[in-house]
């Protein structure tokens, strides 16, 4: 009985152990790749054809830490370009106070088109901000007092499904171990 308790232990540990090692070893930089994007609320052709290849470079990346800020107008009348999904309901798409957006198991937020791009939609599930320390959302004032900023951040597991005539991006929330966490934020 005892030796069956040792062998179960030693396998978890060991498991535990290949787990943060693996998070940490694949490659000089880690298994994470550091991805900041910001698109502004006016796109030039160069800056929309920068932030595309990023957003849709993602799925090669599987995991990622993301910061991502996406600024819209907030005198125009246009809608934000987020909506928040609670328990399956859509959230309202205006109305954006400048404080921390609701996380949890059971809200996602869809955006997109991003870049003003139709090809590519992405939604990003958010998790508990208490198992996943490294993760916010929240809206942001833009200095402008013109503009609000979406801001989302954290580690995440990327998802790429095709759908007619595009890709449907989805972030899964991941919590690395805290190691593999300061390695990747002082990047």
């Amino acid at each position: 009985m005892f030796s069956k308790r040792l062998v179960v232990l030693v396998a978890a540990l060991w498991t535990v152990t290949a787990m943060q090692n693996g998070f940490a070893a694949e490659g000089s930089s880690g298994l994470f790749t550091r991805v900041n994007i910001d698109i502004p609320a006016d796109l030039t052709r160069p800056v929309r054809n920068k932030i595309i290849a990023q957003l849709t470079g993602l799925p090669g990346k599987r995991f990622v830490y993301l910061d991502l800020s996406v600024a819209f107008s907030t005198d125009d009348g246009k809608a934000q370009p987020f909506t928040a999904i609670v328990d399956g309901e859509p959230g309202r798409k205006t109305g954006c106070s400048f404080e921390a957006l609701p996380m949890g198991s059971r809200v996602r937020y869809e955006l997109g088109p991003l870049a003003d791009y139709n090809h590519l939609l992405m939604s990003v599930l958010t998790g508990d901000r208490s198992a996943f320390p490294y993760n916010d959302v929240a809206c942001e004032y833009g200095g402008s007092g013109r503009e609000s900023r979406f801001h989302i951040r954290g580690f995440f597991y990327v998802l790429a499904n095709s759908i007619p005539t595009a890709v449907s991006l989805q972030l899964r929330p991941l919590a690395p171990p805290l190691e593999v966490a300061r390695q990747v934020l002082s990047r």
